[in-house]
């Protein structure tokens, strides 16, 4: 018999999150790029264990007015975010290593 563990996680929508890209803290909640993401945790004993939680993005007030007049070479890349037919897409700063911007 195989035994689950399921974890729900949720936030306030008032939360404040750090910036993925620039690192800036409490920055405001814009909205869910994915409204349920499932991630295999370590065991609990016997218990498989899985975390389920919305992937909230930010709203950052600092990577809004990025200055992108010293970027002098970009790099653009489409890759799948789900199976199936869903996408997303990067432009990254190649000397730097930095993401400039994402897309759905």
């Amino acid at each position: 018999m195989v035994c689950h563990s399921f974890i729900y996680l949720d936030f306030d929508r008032k939360s404040t999150f750090t910036c993925g890209t620039c690192g800036s803290k409490n920055q405001p909640f814009h909205d869910i790029v994915v409204k349920e993401r499932l991630w295999r945790h370590l065991d609990f004993w016997q218990y498989k264990s899985f975390i389920h939680a919305p992937l909230p993005r930010v709203k950052c007030g600092k990577c809004e007015k990025q200055d992108l007049s010293n970027v002098k070479k970009v790099a653009i890349d489409e890759t799948s975010s789900k199976r199936g037919h869903q996408y997303v897409s990067l432009v990254v700063d190649i000397e730097k290593r930095n993401v400039i911007y994402v897309i759905e």
